[in-house]
C-alpha cells in the first residue's frame, strides 16, 4: 500500500500594491518570502469572477454582439454589466445606454422582474439579465 501523497504547500498573499497580491510559499516566519509565481489577481477579476450574469441579447442587438444571444459577463449592478459588455462587444452600450441611463423604449428585467432601479440595480450571482425591447402599435 502507499503512503498519501504530502499536503500541497500552504501560500501566503502579500500586498505588491493596493490592486494586485503576489501568491508565495509561506515559510512561517516574517521574513519577506521568495516570489513563488507570476500568477496576479486584481479587485478587478475578483469582482468579474463573483458575479457573473447571463445576458440575454435580444434579435435586434445580436449584429453588435458577434451575432451571440447569450452571453455570461461580470457585473455587480446593471451598469457595470453593461459597462463590461461594451468592453466584450464594442458599440453595444449606444443601443443600450443614453444620457446615463436605459434608453427608451427599453427595458431591463433583472432575474424575473423589470428593474425600476435602473442602471443601479443589484446583481445577484447567476442573475439572468433580459434586454427587452417596447413593442408599440395598433
Amino acid at each position: 500500500m502507499r503512503p498519501p501523497p504530502p499536503p500541497p504547500p500552504l501560500l501566503a498573499c502579500t500586498a505588491a500594491s493596493h490592486l494586485a497580491f503576489d501568491f508565495v510559499p509561506y515559510t512561517g516566519s516574517h521574513e519577506t518570502p521568495r516570489r513563488f509565481s507570476t500568477a496576479r489577481m486584481t479587485w478587478q477579476a475578483e469582482d468579474r469572477r463573483r458575479n457573473m450574469a447571463k445576458v440575454f441579447i435580444p434579435f435586434n442587438l445580436r449584429k453588435y454582439a458577434d451575432g451571440a444571444s447569450e452571453a455570461d459577463v461580470p457585473g455587480s449592478t446593471l451598469g457595470k454589466l453593461i459597462d463590461n459588455l461594451e468592453e466584450r462587444y464594442p458599440g453595444i452600450k449606444d443601443h443600450l445606454v443614453e444620457d446615463g441611463r436605459l434608453k427608451p423604449g427599453l427595458a431591463a428585467v433583472v432575474g424575473h422582474a423589470a428593474t425600476r432601479q435602473g442602471l443601479l440595480q443589484k446583481l445577484e450571482d447567476d442573475t439572468e439579465v433580459h434586454f427587452v425591447p417596447a413593442i408599440s402599435g395598433g
